[in-house]
């Protein structure tokens, strides 16, 4: 079942800072489709050219040669991020150094059910009502270092020691898990399964984190309205406006807005 073919998709990317490059990706293939967020590293720590665009365009592709397959899309993760890990060791001699990281929010669609799975801080909106499934475990450590990030930016020694506090504990049981260096990482993602009905959002955390009171859409509902209403491109240019307007830090973000069938959604 291609889901090009059967759902209505669309989706959209855009990065945060003018002088960097974007490190959110959003793909779809066959029945499957997915969003994936790049955790960016700090000036010197990059150990080659395999850098963190390099790394969630590698997922990417691995993820598009893996929808066709009708494998459990926590195995889709990872082959995809098998085949990555590789390309990441062949620049190296012997073992290689930690390499990049990122989030994902995937979904299959087949057989009228939803599978999904949730690595890290992505989000997937769905349900009647909606709600927002995220993970939440990498909030919950370096939470003195991040806090230090965000009130100095521009600090590069405070980034540096919010990459080390999160390298520490990056895929570890009492840690967080996301998809870098461990092919264990897949099978601790959130999961579930259910019938599908209604639209289905995939996020990046850029997206998600205007979702609540104060933000750009006070309740989930507001958002999926919004999503259903107008195109992802346009979602993507609010949520760039509401951040030069409010003089919030900006992040790159991407989304994808799957209608199952019995609501018809804009196609961007």
């Amino acid at each position: 079942m291609n889901i090009s073919s059967t759902l209505k998709i669309a989706g959209a990317s855009s990065r945060g800072h003018a002088y960097s490059p974007n490190a959110d990706r959003w793909g779809h293939a066959h029945s499957a489709a997915w969003v994936l967020d790049g955790a960016s590293r700090p000036s010197g720590v990059r150990c080659c050219e395999f850098d963190t665009e390099h790394f969630v365009e590698s997922i990417d592709h691995g993820l598009r040669r893996q929808a066709e397959s009708h494998i459990d899309i926590r195995d889709m993760l990872v082959e995809a991020l098998r085949s990555t890990m590789e390309e990441h060791a062949a620049r190296h001699m012997g073992r290689p150094p930690p390499g990049p990281a990122a989030t994902a929010a995937v979904v299959r669609i087949e057989s009228r059910r939803i599978e999904w799975a949730v690595l890290g801080d992505a989000g997937i909106v769905l349900g009647r009502p909606p709600q927002l499934v995220s993970d939440s475990r990498l909030a919950k450590i370096a939470v003195e270092e991040r806090d230090a990030v965000r009130r100095d930016p521009a600090s590069f020694n405070a980034r540096i020691d919010l990459y080390k506090a999160e390298l520490a504990a990056r895929n570890r049981a009492d840690g967080y898990w996301v998809l870098a260096d461990d092919l264990e990482a897949p099978f601790q993602a959130l999961r579930g399964t259910r019938p599908a009905a209604g639209n289905v959002i995939l996020t990046t955390d850029g997206v998600h984190r205007h979702i609540g009171p104060g933000g750009l859409w006070g309740a989930v509902s507001e958002f999926t309205d919004a999503v259903r209403d107008h195109p992802p491109q346009e979602i993507t240019a609010w949520i760039r406006r509401h951040e030069r307007n409010t003089g919030m830090q900006p992040d790159d973000a991407a989304l994808v807005a799957i209608d199952t069938a019995d609501h018809p959604a804009p196609v961007g």
